[in-house]
Parts: C-alpha cells; structure tokens; sequence
C-alpha cells in the first residue's frame, strides 16, 4: 500500500466512523436519529432540559397567543424528536488473519478454466492462484485451510471470492474471510442477546479487522475469463486450486496440495458495488 492509498484508507475510515456514529432516518410518521451509545447520557440531559423548559413555559404569559402556540410547539417538536432517537453500540471481531507474510511479487495472477468430466457430467468451473514456486504455495493453502475451518471442502461458506470487473481488459480478485459466516453470525447474536438485557431498542453494528489478498489482472486475448464470466451463476460451487506456472503459459497444479471446493465466488462490475458490499471500500481505497 502506498502513501496515497493510506491516505485514502484514513479518510474513508474517518468518514465512515461519522456516518456509522450519526444517521438521520425518516420513519411512517417522523424522522428519527440514529447516534452512538456514547452520546446517550447527553440525549437523556437534553430531553430532561426541554421537559423542564416545557414547563417553565406553562407559566409563562405571552403578549401574542401566537409567540404561545410557536414557543410550545417547538418544544414538542423536540422532544417527539428526541423520544425517536435509536442508539447504537458496537463489537469489534478480528477475522482470520494470515498465516504467512504475503509478498504481492509471489502472487503472479490468477487462472479461470473449467474442467470436463469424462464421464459426461456437468462441467466444472475451476479458479486459482498462480504463485511463484511451491513454498509460497503450501504457505497460502495453509492460510486458506485456516480460514475455511480447517476442510478444503468449504461448504459453510468460510471463504470468500470476489471478481471485480474493472473495464473490459483488466479485473481485481479478491479472496477474504467471509463475514456473514455461521461462526460470525453466532458471535453477533450472542452480542445482541446480553444486550437485550438492558435494552431492547438499541441498534448493533459490527465491525470488523479483516484481511484481504488481492491481485489485479489483465484480461489478455487468450484469456478464459470473458468466456467462465458467461457461464459463472452465484452459489454453484467451484474447484479452487494454488498452482505454478507450467508450459505455455499454462498452469501446473502441485502435488501433496489438495484443492478446495468453495461456495461463495461472485463476479460483478465495479459499477454494481454499493457500501453494503465488502468490495466497496476496498475499490475506493486501492482504485
């Protein structure tokens, strides 16, 4: 990451910090805020004051009935505002990190293909790393090993992977931790329940420490890419292999290394991304 990017990692950090802290909601019948936790005992001093000056209002004598009818009127207004306000708390869960040191020079690309079964069945769609020598190679199928639970059959949706289609001759893949796994979901839920002892209003909002290998891609005249794009439908599984380069510009998968079965590939264009996808942010910062 250079100094620019880590510039523009603060400020989208910073921005998103606000617009998590602070939201402005229009609900069937009024606006409501939406603010942190921490700014509770100042809501709670707040309504106290304005029913106070409610009532000091009450004594009050107005020389038109109208300076009446304004003063109590935004008082009311206030404290209806007020009474709507929704308060959020956070956690923070850091994800599977690394289990080696990643060296973008030994990430040399990714490989699309699909491979055909003899018997006639189904073809099956195969992506993978392209890494430099085997050594690199046993270091990320250990990391993806830790990260899928410790099963290269990941049915449970560990590990996640991600195309982001840039233009038509280049692409960002990304794979990650996938944060609405079983295992997070029961974490955030054994949040929210010891919350719901205190409150029943208030909002969770996760956060997270999460890591993501990356590598952009040109989309060369001979490559698969355009042609697996057409054929890839979310949810069917694929064939994820950690291979070397071989002849021809070809792939060489490495033996005593198991590939993976994964769950979660999707492929959009970088136009498609809203905030609620992780790739968002991650485009923002890294272009």
């Amino acid at each position: 990451m250079n100094r620019r990017q880590k510039i523009k990692l603060k400020l989208f950090s910073f921005i998103n910090k606000i617009r998590l802290s602070f939201q402005l909601e229009m609900t069937e019948s009024f606006y409501r805020v939406v603010v942190h936790e921490n700014a509770k005992p100042y809501i709670m001093l707040l309504k106290s004051l304005l029913t106070l000056v409610s009532l000091f209002l009450a004594f009050i004598v107005f020389e038109k009935s109208f300076y009446a009818f304004v003063a109590g009127l935004t008082v009311y207004l206030l404290i209806t505002f007020l009474e709507q306000t929704i308060f959020i708390y956070n956690s923070f869960l850091v994800m599977p990190q690394l289990t080696y040191e990643h060296d973008p020079e030994r990430l040399l690309g990714v490989s699309f293909g699909v491979g055909v079964n003899p018997s006639g069945g189904p073809e099956i769609p195969i992506v993978g790393f392209v890494v430099k020598d085997e050594e690199y190679a046993h270091q990320m199928h250990e990391t993806l090993l830790y990260w899928a639970g410790g099963s290269t059959h990941d049915e449970a949706g560990n590990v996640c992977l991600s195309t982001i289609v840039l233009n038509p001759k280049e692409y960002v893949f990304l794979c990650y931790p996938n944060l609405e796994s079983d295992s997070v979901k029961k974490h955030n839920e054994g949040i929210e329940k010891r919350r719901k002892a205190e409150s029943l209003t208030d909002v969770h909002v996760p956060m997270f420490a999460l890591t993501i290998i990356g590598k952009r891609c040109e989309i060369g005249p001979q490559s698969y890419f355009p042609l697996f794009r057409e054929k890839h439908k979310d949810g069917v599984p694929v064939l994820f292999q950690i291979c070397i380069p071989g002849e021809n510009g070809g792939v060489k998968s490495i033996d005593g290394l198991d590939d993976f079965v994964l769950f979660n590939l999707k492929i959009r264009d970088k136009d498609e991304l809203t905030r609620m996808d992780i790739e968002y942010d991650y485009m923002r910062v890294m272009g």
